[in-house]
C-alpha cells in the first residue's frame, strides 16, 4: 500500500513537471513575438475605387476593380441597421466578450486539425479589424 502511495506520488510530481515545462516553453514562444506598431493603424490605408469627377465635381464614374466599388464612408453616417446586421452576422458576441473568445479559437483549431486545412476561424470583429489593418495575410496560430 505504501509502495503505491509513493508510486502515486511520483507519478503527480512528474505530471506537474511535464506540465510546468510545456508551460514555461508557451510563455517563452509567446513572448518572442513581434508585436505590430498600433501607431501605425491610424496610418492605415483602404483601398478605394479610382472616381472621375465632371468639372463641377460630381462623381462620374467609377474605376471599378474585380467588380469591387470602394468608398470610405465616415462611422456617423454609417445606417444602425447595417452596424447591428454586421455585429449579428460576423460575431454575435461582440457586446459581451473582451475582444477574444477562447472557445471560438479553441473550436476552429480542432476543425481545422481534423479538417487538415485552416479553413475554419474563430476571429472576433476586433481580431479581423487588427488584422486587416496591421498583419499580413499569413494564416497562423501564433497569430491569434
Amino acid at each position: 500500500m505504501r509502495r503505491a502511495k509513493k508510486h502515486y506520488k511520483k507519478l503527480i510530481i512528474y505530471t506537474l513537471s511535464v506540465v510546468f515545462a510545456f508551460l514555461g516553453i508557451i510563455t517563452f514562444w509567446i513572448a518572442s513575438f513581434k508585436m505590430p506598431d498600433l501607431r501605425s493603424f491610424d496610418e492605415r490605408s483602404v483601398s478605394q475605387s479610382t472616381k472621375i469627377y465632371d468639372r463641377t465635381g460630381e462623381i462620374l464614374l467609377f474605376d471599378i476593380n474585380q467588380d469591387i466599388k470602394r468608398r470610405v464612408i465616415p462611422y456617423d453616417q454609417i445606417s444602425k441597421y447595417i452596424k447591428d446586421a454586421t455585429v449579428a452576422i460576423e460575431d454575435s458576441n461582440f457586446y459581451i466578450h473582451g475582444g477574444i473568445q477562447i472557445k471560438a479559437i479553441i473550436r476552429a483549431v480542432f476543425a481545422n486539425l481534423m479538417g487538415g486545412s485552416f479553413n475554419q476561424g474563430g476571429s472576433t470583429i476586433t481580431q479581423q479589424v487588427i488584422k486587416n489593418s496591421l498583419l499580413t495575410s499569413e494564416k497562423a496560430i501564433s497569430r491569434k
